[in-house]
């Protein structure tokens, strides 16, 4: 760049030749070109624009020389299949360097449904190249969506890949199904009402009926009072509640194309906070041809007998300020629960926090960021036909402030401001 020669050559009769630059006593800004002349004529290759940008470029995959100990690459014979076909599973496997494993390798292979549940595990043994297959019959009422197909080796997924089971020929049968009630408490079974019937005549009397019911977390959306805040928040390690699986049940339509069943009621929902959901994905078999048609309905739970709404009108607050904050006790339609006196408030402050983790998988380490929530003020406050209100005041700043009310067995409403 500051125009000294930093090498000459004269190209030999096979048109080439070294340009020698000397290590030490040469401009340290660099070379900037290389220029090239016959007599008058000349050519020039600026070097900054042989350099490659990765900066911006998008690069996939893992490297050739990731220390991943496995990894396994599955395929199929085609991504859909119907039920009563087969699919024709395989995957190779491979170590560092892209290598076959030089002995026969254990290998797990797992086969999840559309509902998450696991349908097959097989314990296989890679050949010679690493490879291994497998292959799977799908009943002909096998529920239809998309599956999953992983390998784990040493309990560790290596691969895995999605297909789906679909029916391709036509519905045939109309399917309804509702809860019998529009509420229930948690720990009930909850009724479902199945109807059915052929949308090309002829009866469905005398067809079976299953039913899988899981139980999941869900919000709480009153008809009324929907203008305050219904809802729980997990804080640090708390258990947040999970969904769970009811079992099947099983019934038979009647003359009339209908059958009510009951959906298990759970052995423990203990670990269920405000709203939840009881799912109900239905089967009606059509008969003689193995085939079904579906639908599915939801049911609400409650886990206590009434709801509290919370309401500050902000959402931000500070520190050695105080705020109001209001609320309502309300029954399962939102309508104001006045048999209920008391309730508890608690303002939580959250705190930051940082964990350290050494990942050996991926040979690196890891920050993990937590908000521990420190209790800053707690009271009980009186409820009157179904209202309280009650001023709360934080001490010190934090990343952010959470309200919790609890009151009765299992109710509780959480508002982070």
């Amino acid at each position: 760049s500051s125009g000294k020669v930093m090498s000459r050559c004269v190209t030999s009769s096979d048109g080439g030749c070294a340009l020698d630059v000397p290590k030490d006593g040469i401009d340290p800004s660099g070379p900037l070109a290389i220029i090239a002349s016959k007599g008058s004529d000349f050519t020039y290759l600026k070097l900054n624009e042989l350099r490659l940008d990765h900066s911006e470029s998008a690069v996939h995959g893992e490297a050739y020389l990731s220390e991943v100990a496995y990894r396994g690459s599955i395929y199929l014979d085609r991504g859909v299949y119907r039920p009563g076909d087969s699919a024709h599973i395989s995957a190779i496997i491979r170590q560092p360097g892209l290598k076959a494993p030089s002995d026969e390798m254990p290998v797990v292979l797992k086969l999840t449904d559309p509902r998450s549940k696991l349908v097959r595990k097989v314990n296989l043994t890679t050949n010679a190249a690493g490879m291994i297959n497998y292959d799977h019959d799908f009943a002909d009422f096998a529920p239809t969506g998309s599956y999953n197909v992983t390998l784990e080796v040493a309990e560790r997924v290596i691969g895995s890949e999605s297909f789906s089971v679909e029916e391709f020929v036509p519905e045939r049968m109309k399917v309804e199904a509702k809860g019998s009630a529009e509420n229930y408490a948690l720990g009930d079974a909850v009724s479902v009402d199945v109807e059915a019937k052929y949308l090309f005549g002829g009866s469905a009397a005398g067809s079976a009926v299953e039913l899988m019911c899981s139980l999941e977390p869900a919000a709480f959306r009153p008809k009324n009072n929907k203008n305050f805040h219904y809802g729980v928040q997990t804080l640090a390690y708390e258990k947040r509640s999970q969904a769970m699986s009811l079992g099947d049940a099983h019934g038979e339509l009647n003359a009339e194309g209908k059958v009510t069943i009951d959906c298990p009621a759970p052995n423990d929902a203990g670990t269920f906070i405000g709203g939840a959901r009881v799912v109900a994905e239905v089967a009606v078999f059509e008969g003689g041809s193995g085939r079904t048609t579906r639908n599915s309905t939801s049911v609400p739970v409650h886990s206590d007998q009434f709801y509290i709404g919370l309401d500050t009108g902000k959402q931000k607050v500070k520190a050695d300020e105080s705020f109001d904050v209001s609320g309502v006790v309300v029954d399962w339609n939102g309508d104001l629960k006045k048999d209920v006196k008391t309730i508890n408030v608690e303002l939580f402050r959250l705190v930051t926090e940082w964990g350290w983790n050494w990942d050996a998988s991926r040979n690196e380490e890891r920050y993990t960021r937590f908000l521990r929530p420190v209790s800053e003020e707690k009271k009980e406050v009186s409820v009157s036909g179904g209202k309280f209100s009650i001023k709360l005041r934080a001490e010190d700043d934090g990343e952010a402030f959470v309200i919790r009310a609890t009151g009765g067995n299992s109710a509780q409403t959480d508002i982070q401001l």
